[in-house]
């Protein structure tokens, strides 16, 4: 056993010298430059005073290629024009407001839907917790009463990538930021509600302008991971799974439509389970218009999709910076509702 080891540490002791060497004449070939150790600075009059952000990068979120990177302990800057009240403080009470534990019960006289902090402070320290009220059903949302520049409360997926604007006659809406040609900001999904809803039913009005002469928005609604879709540049609305699968998804339905930029639509788009199978329907029309009585779109899904967050989507197709947007997307009137049973 011993001659074993013996035998073992001397083919180490033979591999570390080989390898050393092989080092020695690889570092001396011209091929790499110095080898350097990192340099610790243990004098704190020689750390840095401030840290900037690397002229590459910052370069690259000019043009609209990354999303924003900001150094610690500096605050995002505010939008533009944003309204200046404050959100609604979250409407619940504190089981005990002092010692080491507490719990939090909602309020349900507060709004449907709400975010906000919950601040415990000791000896001078702070800390704070997130705290999410996930709306219920019936759900509605016209964005009247959301600060300008900001999402509704409770929303998932938003911010940086949607927000409320108003347009010129004072409405209210949601807008798809359309400055930014990074995949994770030009195209979202806005997720309502909690991700286990199921059996329910999603509408909101649209609308999508064109830019540059040929770029139109992807513009939808989805309920239960089915999503109902009007594609711009491909003139056809699409019903279908999520996106998951080239080159539409597992399961798709369309129709040809050559919707118009400048109007606004409305979309309905039901998903429920029938049989063992899930079931989604799907409608557009103009929102000037009266409802059709039937669903234009129709899927069956042998491997149902039971559970889902409620969504909006949208897609600012042609987007290059922020000098050069894409196609814009609004939405409006979002209403959510259980489906009825029969």
């Amino acid at each position: 056993m011993r001659k074993a080891i013996l035998g073992l540490l001397a083919g180490l002791t033979v591999s570390i010298a080989v390898g050393h060497a092989e080092q020695s004449e690889f570092a001396q070939s011209g091929l790499i430059g110095k080898l350097e150790n990192p340099t610790i600075v243990s004098d704190p009059a020689q750390w840095p005073k401030q840290f900037k952000e690397a002229p590459a990068l910052a370069a690259q979120v000019k043009a609209g290629i990354l999303p924003p990177v900001f150094p610690a302990g500096l605050k995002a800057p505010a939008p533009k024009n944003p309204d200046k009240s404050p959100p609604p403080p979250v409407a619940g009470e504190l089981g005990a407001k002092t010692g080491a534990t507490t719990t939090f019960t909602a309020s349900t006289k507060g709004p449907n839907g709400q975010f906000g902090t919950i601040t415990a402070t000791m000896d001078g320290l702070k800390a704070h917790v997130r705290v999410r009220i996930l709306p219920v059903l019936p759900y509605t949302m016209d964005f009247e009463k959301v600060p300008t520049g900001r999402t509704p409360g409770a929303w998932v997926n938003t911010a940086g990538k949607f927000l409320v604007t108003r347009l010129k006659d004072g409405n209210a809406v949601l807008s798809k930021v359309n400055t930014n040609a990074n995949p994770l900001i030009a195209r979202a999904n806005a997720y309502i509600g909690d991700f286990r809803m199921s059996d329910y039913t999603v509408e909101a009005d649209v609308y999508g302008t064109k830019v540059r002469d040929k770029d139109l928005p992807d513009m939808g609604i989805g309920a239960c991971r089915y999503r109902l879709l009007m594609a711009g540049n491909d003139k056809e609305v699409r019903l279908g799974t999520w996106e998951v699968l080239p080159p539409h998804g597992r399961l798709e339905a369309r129709i040809e439509m050559e919707w118009r930029p400048d109007t606004w639509y409305r979309m309905k788009v039901m998903a429920t389970v029938e049989n063992g199978k899930g079931v989604a329907r799907g409608k557009v029309w103009l929102k000037s218009e009266k409802e059709p009585e039937a669903w234009a779109l129709e899927i069956i899904d042998p491997v149902p999709n039971t559970e889902g967050a409620p969504l909006l989507y949208g897609y600012s197709n042609g987007v290059i910076d922020a000098d050069h947007p894409g196609a814009q997307v609004y939405f409006d009137n979002v209403r959510i509702t259980a489906n009825k049973k029969n």
